[in-house]
Order: C-alpha cells, then sequence, then structure tokens
C-alpha cells in the first residue's frame, strides 16, 4: 500500500546542506501499529511527514497504492492527505475557537461531506473515543489526555488509510498514555497506525511492528510476536525492490475543497472567539466609514436643502422674458452710474466684458503649439447685433397664450406700469391727498428737512443731488402686481388677518394685501412711503439713536432738536381698510381753452377734484409668507390685483388725450402712406444724388416737396412740439403712460414644480428652433428668437458647484484617515496570521488547500469589513443629531445632515471590499506558509 524507495530528504544549500534521510527504503503493507523509534534528530518526524505529505522528498520516490508521486502537485498531496491520512500530534493541535464537535468535523468539511453526515461521522469518531459527551466544550476546557482523544478521533473521522501519530503521549502522564496507545492499537487493526516515539517499552508493548532509525537511516525493522508482548523479536531486513509495471500515473479524482459557508464558520468562530482584536480592529476600520458616511450625509443634507431652496424660490426666481436684454441693461445701468459728463467715473473695463465676448467655435485644450488672439475689442461688431436685439414679447406672448400648458406654471404680464398713488387724509371732513408713489416724489420734501440738519454738520445737498437721489428713490417700489391665480399666492402667504382681495369693478374700487415679514414686521422706510410716518418723525427717531456717534464725529449737538422714538406697534386695524387714490398720467391733463391738453398737476382745485374720482385702492387683508416657504411671489409691500393692471391700461388706452395724440398719430402714418409721399423720397433721393436741384424742380414737384416735407405728427399735448419721428411720438405715448396688453415688458413664468422648469425651458427653446427656422428659410426679414433669464438656475448651479467641491475636499481630507485605518487593519491582520499559525499546518494536514486558508483569512477581512462598516454607520447615525443640532446653533440651517439608506449599503459594501483588499497580502501569506514550519511554530 505503502512504499518509500530511496527516499532522500536535504534541508538547506551548498555547505548548510542537512541529510535528515538518507536514501530510506521501507513498505508499509499490512494493518497494524508500527512504532519508529530513534533519537532526536534521526529523521522520525520527517519520515512521518514525507509520507503524510506534508513535506516534499528531495529524491527517491514515495509510491502510494503503486501509484508514483514523482509528478504530484499541491493539489494531489493535498487530495492524498485529505482523504488518506490522519494527523495525531503531540501537542493535540486543535483549533482553539472551535468546539470538541467542530475540531472532529473539519476534516471532513474539507472533503465535502454535507452536514449531516458530518456529524454523524464525528460523533461515531468521539463515541470511539470515549468523548461523545464533551462535544460542546473549547479545546481549553478539556485536560490532557482528552484533548489527545479529540485529535485522535478527528484523525480518524474522515476513515484513513493511514494514521501518522508524532509522539501522541509525548505531552501525557502514563494512565493516559496506555489509554492513548490502547486506542491507536485498536485502530491498527483498519488502517496503518504509525507512531513517532521516544519510548521503546510502550512500543514494544503496542506495537506490531518497530522501526528504528539513526542518522537518516533503518537501522532495525522487526516485527512483534502477537502471541507474546514484549518478546524479543527477529530483526527483518527486508529490500523493497520497485515493480516498474505496478507502477500508475497520478489518478485524478475530485479535489479537497472548503466551501464558504465552511470558510465563513471558521473566521466567524475566530472572530467571536477574540472578541477583544475584532472590536479593536472594526473600530480601526470604521473611523474611515464614520468620516465618509457624515460627509454623504451632509452633502444629500446641502443637496436637500438646495432643492428645497429651489422649490421654495421658484416664486422669487421666475423664468423671466425680458423685452430688453438684461446686458443693455446693464450697461444702462453702468452708463447711469456717470457723474455728469464725467467719463472718468464710467467702467469702461466692466462695458468691454459685457460687449466684448468672442463666441468663435474653437477646440478646447488644444495641443497646438500657437497662440491665438481673443476679439474683446475687435469682436465688438460682431456681438453687438445680438446685443442690442430686443426680444419680441408680442409675438411670443400670443404664442404663449395659444399653446401654453398653464397647468405646469402661472403667467403674469408685468408692463412696468408706474402707479400715481395718493393717501387720503382726512381733516374737518375736508379730505387732501398726498402723492406716496412713485417714492421719489414722496421725498422732495422731506429731501429740504434733511437738507437743514447736514447743514448744521457742515454738509448740503446741491440741486444736482436732490434730483440724483430722487431719481434713485424712483426706482424704488413698493407696490407689485400680484399673479393672477389666488390659489398660488395663498399657497405661499398666510392670511393673518382680514380677506383675499376682492375687486368692485363696477365702482373701480380694487383691493390689496399688506404683506408682512415671519415676525408681523413692516420697515419704517415702507411705512413712510405708504404715508404712515412723515419724514420728520423718521429724522428725529434717527437722531436720537445716534446723537453721540454723530457729535464725536462731527460736533453738531441734536439735543434741541430730538423728539421721540418712532411708535414701533400698530394695531391691524390701522392698516385694513385703509384707502388710496390711483391717478393715471393721462388724468394729469385737460383740455384748455386753445383745444390742447395742459398738464394740470399744479392746479390745487383739478387736482383734488382728479384724485377724488380716480380709482380707489384698499388694503384688504394682512399677509405672511407661510413658514415652509423662503421667499413669495408678492414683490413690494402692497400686492394688488391684476384687475388694477387692466384698469390702469385699458383707462389710459381710452383717455381723450391719448385717443386725441392717436388720431394724430393715424393722420400723420395715412399721409406718409400715400403714394405722393414716396414721390417725394424720390424727389429727396434725386436731390441728394445731385441729379436734381430745386431750381430744375417742375412746380408740380415743389407742390409735393412743400406739402410733403410739412408732414408732422401734430402734439395735442402743451408742452410737446410736433414730431416728425416715430420715437419722439412713443416717448410722449410713455409719459402719458400708454401699455398694449399684447406687449407686455416681460414675461414671467412661476412652475408649479421643479418639473415644470424644464418643461418651460423646453417650451421656449421648441418656440426659439421654430423661429430661427422661419428665418433661414426667408419667412421672416427678423430673427425673432428671445433669450430668457432662470436666474434660480444659475444660482443653483453654483450653489451644487460649491457643494460638491466642499464635498470633495472632506473626501479627499477623509481618505488620509481610511489609508490609516486600512494600514491597521493590514497590520492586525498580519497579527493575526502569525497567531494562527498553528492553525495553518493543523488545516494543512488535514489537506486544506493553498486556496483554502487564502480563503479563510479573506472571509474573516470581509466579515471585520462588514464589522467595521456597520459599526461606522451605527457611529455616524449616533453622532448625526448631535451634528445637526450644532450646525443648527451655527448655521440655522436645521436637519443638515440627511443619512439616505443606500448610502449606508454602498458604505457597508465598500467598507469590505476595503478592508479586504488591505488584509490580502497577510491573507496570502498565509496561504504560502509551509505547513511543516507552521506545525513546529510555537
Amino acid at each position: 500500500m505503502l512504499k518509500l524507495k530511496e527516499i532522500t530528504k536535504v534541508y538547506g544549500q551548498g555547505e548548510n546542506e542537512v541529510y535528515a534521510l538518507k536514501g530510506l527504503d521501507v513498505e508499509f503493507t499490512e494493518n497494524g501499529v508500527v512504532s519508529v523509534l530513534g533519537a532526536s534528530g534521526c529523521g522520525k518526524t520527517t519520515l512521518l511527514n514525507i509520507i503524510g505529505g506534508l513535506d516534499k522528498y528531495t529524491d527517491g520516490d514515495l509510491i502510494i497504492d503503486n501509484v508514483s508521486t514523482k509528478d504530484y502537485k499541491n493539489a494531489d498531496w493535498d487530495k492524498y492527505r485529505n482523504n488518506n491520512v490522519g494527523f495525531v500530534f503531540q501537542n493535540y493541535y486543535l483549533i482553539p475557537h472551535l468546539s470538541v464537535l467542530e475540531n472532529v468535523m473539519m476534516a471532513m468539511d474539507l472533503s465535502g461531506v454535507n452536514h449531516e453526515e458530518q456529524k454523524r461521522r464525528a460523533l461515531d469518531a468521539l463515541e470511539k473515543v470515549g468523548l461523545k459527551d464533551q462535544i460542546k466544550k473549547r479545546p481549553k476546557q478539556l485536560s490532557g489526555g482528552q484533548a489527545q482523544r479529540v485529535a485522535i478521533a478527528r484523525a480518524i473521522s474522515n476513515n484513513p488509510k493511514i494514521i501518522l501519530a508524532d509522539e501522541p503521549t509525548g505531552a501525557l502522564d502514563s494512565e493516559n498514555s496506555e489509554h492513548v496507545l490502547e486506542l491507536l492499537k485498536s485502530l491498527g487493526k483498519e488502517a496503518i497506525v504509525i507512531i513517532v516515539t521516544h519510548n521503546s517499552e510502550l512500543a514494544d508493548k503496542y506495537s506490531d511492528r518497530i522501526i528504528k532509525m539513526k542518522d537518516g537511516l533503518i537501522i532495525s525493522d522487526k516485527k512483534v510476536s502477537c502471541d507474546t508482548v514484549n518478546q524479543k523479536a527477529e530483526i527483518v531486513e527486508e529490500k523493497i525492490e520497485p515493480k516498474t509495471a505496478e507502477i500508475k500515473t497520478v489518478k485524478k479524482s475530485k479535489r479537497p475543497t472548503m466551501g464558504f459557508f465552511s470558510a465563513f464558520k471558521n473566521s466567524l468562530k475566530n472572530l467571536f472567539y477574540k472578541k477583544g482584536r475584532t472590536i479593536l480592529t472594526a473600530i480601526a476600520g470604521c473611523i474611515g466609514v464614520v468620516s465618509i458616511s457624515l460627509i454623504l450625509a451632509l452633502n444629500s443634507g446641502f443637496n436637500a436643502y438646495a432643492i428645497n431652496y429651489q422649490k421654495e424660490s421658484l416664486s422669487k426666481y421666475p423664468i423671466t422674458v425680458n423685452k430688453t436684454q438684461s446686458s443693455i441693461a446693464d450697461i444702462a445701468d453702468l452708463v447711469n452710474q456717470m457723474s455728469g459728463n464725467d467719463f472718468s467715473t464710467l467702467d469702461t473695463y466692466a462695458i468691454m466684458n459685457i460687449l466684448g465676448e468672442d463666441k468663435t467655435t474653437m477646440q478646447e485644450y488644444t495641443d497646438e503649439q500657437k497662440v491665438y488672439v481673443e476679439k474683446l475689442i475687435t469682436g465688438l461688431g460682431n456681438s453687438l447685433d445680438d446685443l442690442m436685439k430686443e426680444n419680441d414679447t408680442t409675438l411670443f406672448k400670443q404664442h404663449v397664450d395659444e399653446n401654453f400648458n398653464s397647468s405646469c406654471a402661472t403667467i403674469k404680464y408685468d408692463y412696468d406700469l408706474d402707479l400715481n398713488v395718493y393717501s387720503i387724509n382726512t381733516k374737518n371732513n375736508i379730505p387732501s391727498y398726498t402723492q406716496i408713489c412713485p417714492f421719489g416724489t414722496r421725498t422732495s420734501n422731506s429731501l429740504s428737512e434733511l437738507n437743514t440738519v447736514l447743514s448744521l454738520m457742515g454738509l448740503k445737498l446741491g440741486t444736482n443731488d436732490i434730483k440724483n437721489i430722487q431719481a434713485a428713490l424712483d426706482n424704488i417700489n413698493f407696490w407689485d402686481a400680484m399673479v393672477d391665480n389666488e390659489e398660488v399666492i395663498s399657497s405661499q402667504y398666510d392670511l393673518i388677518s382680514g380677506s383675499w382681495p376682492k375687486d368692485d369693478l363696477e365702482n373701480n374700487v380694487y383691493e390689496t394685501v399688506l404683506v408682512v415679514d415671519k415676525y408681523n414686521r413692516v420697515s419704517d422706510a415702507s411705512l413712510y412711503a405708504l404715508g404712515y410716518i412723515e419724514f420728520s418723525d423718521m429724522l428725529q427717531s434717527l437722531l436720537l439713536n445716534s446723537t453721540d456717534i454723530i457729535k464725536k464725529l462731527t460736533g453738531a449737538d441734536f439735543s434741541l432738536m430730538i423728539g421721540k422714538e418712532l411708535d414701533l406697534e400698530y394695531e391691524f386695524n390701522e392698516f385694513l381698510g385703509r384707502e388710496f387714490k390711483i391717478m393715471l398720467n393721462s388724468d394729469y391733463y385737460a383740455l384748455n381753452e386753445n383745444g390742447m391738453y395742459e398738464n394740470k398737476k399744479d392746479d390745487a382745485l383739478y387736482m383734488r377734484s382728479a384724485i377724488s374720482n380716480g380709482a380707489t385702492v384698499k388694503i384688504s387683508g394682512i399677509v405672511r409668507l407661510k413658514n415652509t416657504v423662503s421667499s413669495g411671489c408678492i414683490n413690494g409691500d402692497i400686492g394688488y390685483t391684476q384687475n388694477l393692471v387692466n384698469y390702469i391700461i385699458n383707462e389710459t388706452l381710452n383717455s381723450d388725450v391719448v385717443k386725441a395724440q392717436k388720431a394724430e398719430y393715424e393722420k400723420y402714418m395715412l399721409n406718409v402712406s400715400s403714394p405722393q409721399y414716396q414721390e417725394y423720397l424720390n424727389l429727396l433721393t434725386e436731390l441728394s444724388n445731385g441729379n436734381k436741384t430745386m431750381e430744375t424742380l417742375t412746380q408740380e414737384e415743389k407742390t409735393i416737396f412743400l406739402t410733403c416735407s410739412s408732414y408732422k405728427i401734430k402734439s395735442v399735448v402743451v408742452t410737446y412740439a410736433d414730431m416728425t419721428e416715430t420715437s419722439s411720438y412713443d416717448t410722449l405715448m410713455l409719459d402719458l403712460g400708454v401699455k398694449d396688453t399684447n406687449e407686455p415688458n416681460s414675461i414671467l413664468f412661476y412652475p408649479e414644480n421643479l418639473e415644470a422648469v424644464t418643461q418651460i425651458e423646453q417650451f421656449i427653446d421648441e418656440y426659439n428652433v421654430a423661429m430661427k427656422a422661419k428665418y433661414d428659410n426667408g419667412e421672416t426679414i427678423t430673427n425673432n428668437t428671445i433669450e430668457y433669464q432662470n436666474e434660480l438656475d444659475t444660482i443653483m448651479n453654483s450653489m451644487t458647484e460649491m457643494i460638491s467641491t466642499i464635498t470633495y475636499i472632506l473626501i479627499a481630507v477623509t481618505c488620509l484617515a481610511v489609508i490609516v485605518s486600512l494600514f491597521m487593519v493590514g497590520i492586525i491582520m498580519y497579527i493575526s496570521v502569525q497567531d494562527r499559525t498553528k492553525e495553518i499546518g493543523i488545516l494543512r494536514s488535514m489537506g486544506a488547500r493553498s486556496i483554502d486558508i487564502l480563503n479563510i483569512f479573506n472571509t474573516e477581512t470581509m466579515l471585520l469589513g462588514f464589522f467595521s462598516g456597520v459599526l461606522g454607520v451605527a457611529i455616524s447615525y449616533a453622532l448625526m443629531p448631535v451634528a445637526n443640532t450644532l450646525l443648527a446653533s451655527y448655521l440655522s440651517m436645521t436637519n443638515l445632515m440627511q443619512p439616505i439608506w443606500w448610502h449606508s449599503l454602498i458604505l457597508i459594501g465598500a467598507s469590505i471590499i476595503l478592508t479586504a483588499i488591505s488584509g490580502l497580502a497577510p491573507a496570502i501569506m498565509a496561504s504560502k506558509k509551509d505547513p511543516v514550519l507552521s506545525l513546529r511554530t510555537e
């Protein structure tokens, strides 16, 4: 069955060569107990390891069942050990974290035996060694004799043909030694039992055959008589001649393998057995998980905040189509900042940046060895047409009215109305009126009061300064038209007193709402603009609060001028029902005795009558922004309805002065469209070219020339001269307050939700595609595409980019913690491998492959990664409420950390993968350990 032919084993190389076995020949063909005796270092254990396939011979051949092992590979040796050999070691070599039953089942686990069969065989083996009642105990809970019997049970559980026992009684007392040898003697009836021992007495007593070795050679091989134990046996010297014809090649059969579940179970039990180390490793590994989990929660919280901000800001930042493009408006603002004609105050660089955009298509990050010119100045002409082009809001409004799906957004047409609002003051039942809007008008007298105070400090506002201040103040508007959708408004604002506006169109009474902030406040500037307080009250209150600092800075003493602090509280009923009067621009003009319209603004009697007959505006309710909304669609302190907008536009169009002026314009247009006027234009061309002179003109031509050159738009307004250009006429009509309902100044889309934003943009883009196609096909002479502004999108892109940048920076910093964690895990796994070196040798002796060892440690690192990930996620979830409280106190942003459940799963998965990577090197090291050296490790 087992034949060793001229087996040589050499350790070391060159001068360090040591021969452990020197051409050893021996054969084991029968069952029984064979004892190998000899002094230490004679090669007994080496012989046992070579027979067991743990160690490889240097020369010779080991023949197993007439099969040569010269061509055996590692996998063949693993199969051989698993299927044919059972090891019993001097120090038991039981795996400490497994129970008695699990230790015995381990060899069968590698053979692919199902669990139920493993358990049955293990219990049978333990019953044979008398330990069936100890199956749940751990090795540390056993005596030496019990531990050795468990080792024997493990060795025989897989029904091996060869049992190799290396000093099985070396660590036992005499009584236990005899019990163990009795057991091995009984096993020798069914298998070859080879025992390495120093005890010749026990060998003589229990052996069927005794082999003595010295210096790597067999010096005697004798059989012990079966009749009389301990009698002197005759030495048998047999030379085993190899029968080459009987030697076969390696048989291919199923190789032993440890399943994933077995590796998982083994690793899990080891981790629980070493709880302290497992906890420390998990803590080391979870540092990075905690950091990244918190960062991801912060990122998702920021994103949620951004999305929520975006939802709440849909009303504050609508998608807007302006008649005049913003770039031109920006340039106008810069020009308006000039002081007189002083060009030194003009920010020309800013204007160049607006006008000088080079739109040439070029390749980014080119590899060409060339420097190109950006046409900042020379490209002004190329971009000027685009910048000067106005959006045709009339055409686009028509398209919107006919095609837009109103369910996705509320549309507001803004006509840039200039409201002339008058507050009503009644004294002795006689009403008086004070203009409060435009705001600059309200401040005309107030600035004179301010000048009086400034003069005490050696300062004074000049006439031009006062005009500039008033012009600037006129741009401040405390009144704003609301969207014509009460559902949208009520979804953003709470009505805290009064009622929502209900206009009485028959009596020209229009209701409005007063908007207060979350503290129910209205600014003192708003109260002044609405006529509730006077400038002198504000000025004295200002002086009251700043007397000391003004005195220190200027030396001026206002103590004698100080009055009292402003009233800081008002009752709701002081606002509710408050009425104002509206004057149209055209209302200021009345027909005089000369048949011309004259501005009667300075006529007190006329003004009192005109104002009293004007439309009434009344505050019907007080509203406040909902606490779940950050900004609303009312961009002022007073919100009025679209009915008032329609009233102002329509009544202006139907006013006498406007109708009279439009009639004159129509007469002019009729004249200039006549054939006679075309002849006049032709004459002008010929005169300018020199083809004709005034002297060469015929009488008819002279009549045409004189008649048509006098064509003008007659002005019906006293202060305006007759006009020859339509631009002057347009200016006059603007002064009269004329607006065309079909030509809004701005078209504002208030989306219902975030998805609607995309729908609106798509709607505009489709319109532009159609308009561009018409222009390209020659159907229109102008390109009627439009530009639109989505300020919210710009804000959100900046916010998202900022959040992403912050997140990347934090993650980059956190990666350092992750790397440190991985190194720590790798070091701990290396220590674990060193601690479990003997376990590696035990598993290899049972037939475990290198890949099985690798799988065990890889599984262990993956389990550690799982524990680290779960622990890290749990710790981060525990820290988030604390972090949210701190962030809320410092940033006033609640619930800023918002974990996402699938982020946690990804983190746990990443922890498993990264920990497995960090433990891969120690696992590979473990798989490559020599089983013989592993078993010798102390």
